[in-house]
């Protein structure tokens, strides 16, 4: 770990207790020093940690208080309850696509968990993140409401090019009320480029939870999206760091890694996850890797990332932290005019509320750069007052 970053001993703990190979002196000292274990407890799960870590605390429960042993374990059982719901949902949706021939990818959530860390119930997770080919997207949406699955919007929506364009997922609810995130691109590309479904599909993997495959993101493709994902904000979870620690622990294809990630444009989010763990876990990475990810300019970045760890970035939902973030965005991109496009785009680009405030047809969707200004006078000037 830097020692140029002093981390807190929620953190530090944390940090210890994710490691495959923790070290027992390390993490007594650190227990020893939470002095409110409700707020760790808040702290961790915040973070999306706490089922990881949960079974390596109660290592130490001798010295942990039995009243705060009692709330660990609420909390854990009603994570756990969470989870089994979440990924009986997710089976059911999967078998709906695979019985009416619908391909389908999922990704995080349930899937992560089981592949990366070889259980369902080892990480956090409130949602299911399904990706299917933009042109079969409305037609899936269609299966879903024809199962009882709804959604507070009108899938009429993912008729329009626009929106499709600008956004990347649409909400459902299965009958049991869990959300379900359908994607047509992995994300939104202000940092990095999406990649074609068929490229995705044709490179898949599959995993089995309960006995049941499921399509999954290779682990090269899910390495790097995994880093851009976590770079694009900020890192701001402690959870998305260890993801990559544990995807790691399967075999990699470097090469094939590299390569997916100059076609997503994201080769700086992918070195700097890779360093933020080399330097945070004890793991080897091969030494043409630790060639990239040992550089000023990732090493830079690294240093913002402790600095907005230390500074708890994830509970402070305010406009400089959103500045520090489309800054640190900024950093991730290579070329000025990268840079320049990023800084007019978080202003002036149409988003999926523009869409969803005023659904315009196609011939007229030229107005919405016209209306765009108004919408950001009206925001910034007129709501705040």
């Amino acid at each position: 770990m830097s020692k140029q970053t002093q981390f807190s001993s929620s953190i530090l703990l944390i940090f210890e207790l994710s490691q495959l190979h923790t070290n027992d002196k390390n993490i007594v000292s650190l227990i020893h020093k939470i002095t409110n274990w409700n707020t760790f407890i808040d702290f961790s799960h915040a973070h999306g940690v706490f089922t990881h870590i949960y079974k390596q605390l109660m290592q130490y429960k001798e010295i942990i208080p039995v009243d705060i042993q009692k709330n660990l374990r609420q909390v854990y059982i009603l994570q756990i309850k969470e989870s089994m719901l979440i990924t009986a949902e997710l089976i059911k949706t999967m078998q709906i696509f695979d019985y009416t021939n619908t391909k389908a990818i999922a990704f995080k959530g349930p899937l992560l968990s089981q592949f990366a860390y070889a259980n369902i119930t080892a990480r956090q997770y409130a949602d299911i993140d399904i990706l299917v080919d933009v042109t079969t997207v409305y037609e899936t949406a269609q299966i879903l409401l024809e199962n009882s699955y709804f959604t507070e919007d009108s899938i009429e929506l993912l008729k329009n090019k626009k929106f499709l364009e600008v956004a990347n997922d649409f909400s459902f609810f299965t009958p049991k009320g869990v959300h379900v995130e359908l994607h047509w691109k992995l994300f939104r590309e202000k940092i990095g480029k999406n990649s074609e479904f068929s490229i995705y599909f044709q490179d898949k993997t599959s995993v089995n939870i309960n006995q049941y495959a499921i399509n999954s993101l290779s682990t090269e493709w899910l390495l790097v999206y995994l880093c851009l994902h976590g770079s694009k904000h900020a890192w701001e979870r402690i959870e998305w760091i260890n993801d990559i620690y544990m995807l790691l622990q399967h075999t990699i294809d470097w090469k094939k890694t590299q390569v997916c990630a100059k076609q997503m444009e994201c080769e700086t989010s992918l070195y700097l996850g890779l360093n933020l763990v080399s330097n945070l876990y004890d793991i080897s990475l091969p030494k043409e890797m630790l060639a990239k990810i040992n550089t000023q300019k990732i090493d830079n970045l690294r240093e913002d990332v402790y600095t907005f760890l230390n500074n708890d970035l994830l509970l402070h939902e305010n406009y400089l932290v959103y500045k520090q973030i489309k800054a640190f965005q900024s950093k991730l991109l290579d070329s000025k005019q990268k840079k320049m496009i990023l800084f007019v785009s978080n202003y002036m680009s149409i988003t999926r509320n523009d869409i969803l405030a005023l659904p315009l047809p196609e011939k007229f969707q030229w107005l919405y750069y016209i209306i765009k200004p108004f919408r950001i006078f009206y925001k910034v000037i007129i709501k705040k007052k």
